[in-house]
């Protein structure tokens, strides 16, 4: 008997408690033209609960009274919205406003050359600047550099993705090494090169 009015009052506590979820549903639009934005990230910051905009600019997230919701995006400034305490219902449509970001840029001067010569003859004119030389050649090597470590930390999927590839131009499956006893050897050998 005790267990079951404990069952039931969990029951009734389950209840109550998801009675107390918000669902909020609208469509984030760019308050300059009126468009939808896609992509946007909705974030509740008391609840971690999170959404993203669709192509429409539409999304759907929970929360209860007094959650803030943040609207990010990178093209516009975040916004936040605080849950009022006072709503009755269970669903809410909204309509969220962003502004967009003011980037300001350097003026860019453009001028045309009577011919293509002239064009190229003043195009090899123009020397780099030795820093930039140096800075280029440090960029590559960083690049080159992190490329590589990724293909090392990524291999495994390179690998899988090849045999599957395989798989699917050939029909060939390839063979599972779990139980391969030569396989098994190179494992073990490699772990004791690696300590001595």
């Amino acid at each position: 008997m005790k267990t079951l009015l404990l069952l039931f009052g969990l029951m009734l506590s389950n209840v109550l408690w998801a009675q107390d979820f918000l669902r909020f549903s609208g469509v984030v639009l760019d308050r300059e033209q009126i468009t939808p934005i896609d992509g946007t990230y909705i974030f509740n910051l008391s609840r971690n609960h999170e959404a993203v905009t669709d192509s429409l600019g539409l999304f759907s997230i929970e929360a209860q009274s007094g959650d803030t919701l943040v609207f990010r995006d990178l093209r516009y400034q975040p916004s936040t919205l605080v849950v009022p305490s006072v709503l009755q219902a269970s669903d809410y449509g909204i309509i969220q406003l962003l502004q967009p970001s003011a980037v300001l840029l350097n003026e860019v001067k453009v001028f045309s050359f009577p011919s293509e010569e002239e064009f190229r003859e003043a195009f090899l004119k123009v020397s780099p600047k030795t820093d930039m030389e140096s800075r280029a050649l440090e960029a590559k090597r960083d690049l080159m550099k992190l490329l590589k470590d990724s293909y090392k930390n990524d291999i495994y999927y390179y690998d899988m993705w090849a045999d599957r590839r395989l798989y699917e131009l050939t029909g060939v499956v390839q063979p599972n090494h779990f139980l391969d006893p030569f396989r098994w050897t190179e494992l073990i050998r490699s772990f004791g090169a690696k300590d001595k």
